[in-house]
Formats: structure tokens, C-alpha cells, sequence
């Protein structure tokens, strides 16, 4: 059997240490790695190579027993001992198997190490990796809540396999937020943890009021004398009702902006979004025959300045 030079085979000394074995053995995977070489059989060859010297010489307990062998390796062949004579027995591993990284199995599951590693250190092919704990089924559930639910927090109850899960939703949440509860999906077959639950939240559409981030907005008809000479109207809030200033020659889609009634910001106390008012002007109708007359002297006097 051919002693493996596994020093070599990484470039560095004898006397190279961990890290700069770890370093040459680094650019070695890069340059040979099959993603770089396909179909590449030679490249794949040394990828294996310097896998395997990587395996011993980065584990302090293969190193030291590799070095040994080494030394006496050495002694026999100046010695000018027949290679086929020498006494492999002594170095023969005493277990049938050998703890090596996930890495290595990775790189060796269809076979390859050679039979210098596996005479020293085991035949690690029949080493039963301890099996993976897989995690349950995740599971998502669409939840519809109102505008006002959003707005104020509520407790709602999902079904999911069967089962009821209560959650409690935190004041401002918002449509297309995702919340997790983890370990109520599905059972695991090998024992791992459970699944998680992903909840997506939907607001459904609100008759009055249109939401932007923490914002809201709102359409407030004003008629046509409150909006030329200014006066009060009451606007709905998610808060509660407010008495609103409207400011003289007010026009059509003016915005007033009420701070702090709009939607509470999720996650912090007692504060809060923009209610945006967007006045709707209203047209009078059915005028009589009067105020038609004024209209027009109205009329009259504005191209006339």
C-alpha cells in the first residue's frame, strides 16, 4: 500500500500550523471544487486528495497519529526496507469506524477515499451518521380582521389541523403582516420540533376611510357656503368624532391634516399615524328662481374685477 504524503498534497511543511493548514487546504477546495471543474475527472481526484490530507492533518488527534507513522514510515524506507514489507498492523485502526466531519462524508458519499486513510483511521463508509431531527410541517393561514380590530387590537381564534389557536393581535397591525407562532404546525415524524404557524394578517377594505402606512384618509362633503366663508363640520375618526375648522375660500379636494388620529404605530404606546381630510365640495341644486339671480350677479361681478 503507497504511503500518502498528505503535507504535499497541501503544499505547507511539517511544521505548518493549524491555521496555515487551513488556509492552503481553503485555496486547494476553490481551485479543484466540481462547481468550478465539471466533468473535470482530475480536478475531482484532488479535490478528494485534499479533502482526505485536509481531514487528518486539521484534527489534532489523526495528525499526531499520521505523523507518527510517518516518522517510522521514513526510518523503514532509508533503512531501504521494502515498501510491500512494511508492518501495517501496528498502525491499523482498532475501531471499524472513524468520527469524521459531515464535510468529508459529503465529499466521499459515492466512494473514493483511499485505502491509506481507512487502513489508519477506519473505513468511515459504514459510519452511520447520526440522522437528522426534521421539523414539523409549517403551515400559513390567511386571517381577514376589520379596520377597527386593527386599529384597537383583538383576540381572534385560527383552526389549524384540527386544533384552535388563540392570538392576540397587537393595536396597528397592518394587511400583509406576517406573525409566527412557533411549534403549533405540524407534528414532526423524526422527532425534531414541531412546525411554526405564519399568519397573514388582511384588512379588509373600510367604507369610510382609506389607510396609508399609520395613515388614514377620509372624504368629508362640506357645502358650498361653509367652503367660501368658512365654519365647522363634524368628521368620524377611528378615535371618536371631532369638530373641524374649515378655513374661508376653501376648494374642492383641499386636505386638512389632523395629527395623531391615525392609526397607533404596531408595536409602540400612544402613538399614532395622520388623519388626512379631503374636503368634497358640494354643488348646491334645485336652486330657486332667487338664488339663481344671485348666482348670476355673483357671476357678473367676478369677470367685471
Amino acid at each position: 500500500m503507497k504511503y500518502k504524503d498528505y503535507y504535499a498534497i497541501l503544499g505547507v511543511p511539517k511544521t505548518a500550523s493549524k491555521d496555515e493548514i487551513k488556509k492552503a487546504y481553503r485555496a486547494l477546495v476553490l481551485k479543484y471544487h466540481p462547481d468550478k471543474n465539471p466533468g473535470n475527472a482530475a480536478a475531482e481526484a484532488s479535490f478528494k486528495e485534499v479533502a482526505e490530507a485536509y481531514e487528518v492533518l486539521g484534527d489534532e488527534e489523526k495528525r499526531k497519529k499520521y505523523d507518527t507513522l510517518g516518522s517510522s514510515w521514513n526510518s523503514f524506507s532509508q533503512a531501504g526496507g521494502n515498501t510491500n514489507d512494511f508492518d501495517w498492523s501496528q498502525w491499523r485502526n482498532s475501531k471499524r469506524t472513524t468520527k469524521t466531519t459531515d464535510s468529508f462524508r459529503d465529499t466521499f458519499a459515492d466512494g473514493g477515499v483511499s485505502d491509506f486513510f481507512q487502513q489508519m483511521f477506519g473505513n468511515f463508509r459504514s459510519f452511520e451518521p447520526k440522522k437528522q431531527k426534521k421539523q414539523g410541517t409549517h403551515f400559513e393561514v390567511n386571517l381577514e380582521i376589520s379596520l377597527e380590530e386593527a386599529f384597537e387590537g383583538a383576540k381572534k381564534v385560527i383552526s389549524v389541523e384540527n386544533r384552535k389557536i388563540e392570538i392576540a393581535l397587537k393595536p396597528g397591525v397592518n394587511s400583509g403582516q406576517e406573525l409566527k407562532i412557533s411549534g403549533r404546525g405540524g407534528k414532526s415524524a423524526s422527532g425534531g420540533q414541531d412546525g411554526d404557524v405564519f399568519i397573514k394578517i388582511v384588512v379588509t377594505p373600510h367604507p369610510l376611510f382609506q389607510r396609508l402606512e399609520n395613515d388614514l384618509y377620509i372624504d368629508v362633503d362640506v357645502d358650498l357656503y361653509t367652503a367660501l366663508f368658512g365654519g365647522n363640520v363634524t368628521v368620524s375618526t377611528l378615535h371618536g368624532k371631532v369638530n373641524v375648522k374649515i378655513p374661508p375660500e376653501s376648494q374642492q379636494k383641499s386636505t386638512l391634516v389632523l395629527r395623531k388620529l391615525g392609526m397607533p404605530i404596531y408595536g409602540k404606546e400612544k402613538v399614532f399615524g395622520d388623519l388626512y381630510v379631503r374636503l368634497n365640495v358640494l354643488i348646491p341644486t334645485k336652486l330657486s328662481s332667487e338664488e339663481k339671480e344671485l348666482f348670476q350677479k355673483l357671476a357678473t361681478l367676478s369677470k367685471s374685477s
